[in-house]
């Protein structure tokens, strides 16, 4: 559920709503990403939380460390 979320993250350079982020299945339907989810990935510096200037909506964006552990995670299944 993580690596969803974080690889969802990567493809957009601006913070996203977390309804529009998976869940663990890869569904958005049910609200996407728990609250859960990201909490976790937040105090682990993986993602920030925030908003995009000139817009009321908060969200989610993966941080540098973010994608060095996608990264990092990416080179092990190879």
């Amino acid at each position: 559920r993580h690596r969803l979320a974080l690889e969802y993250l990567s493809r957009h350079d601006q913070f996203v709503a977390h309804r529009s982020i998976p869940d663990g299945n890869g569904h958005t339907s049910g609200g996407g990403a728990s609250h859960d989810t990201m909490s976790e990935l937040k105090l682990a510096g993986l993602v920030e939380y925030g908003r995009n200037p000139n817009q009321s909506h908060y969200g989610y964006r993966i941080t540098p460390a973010g994608r060095s552990a996608l990264a990092a995670e990416g080179r092990e299944d190879e």
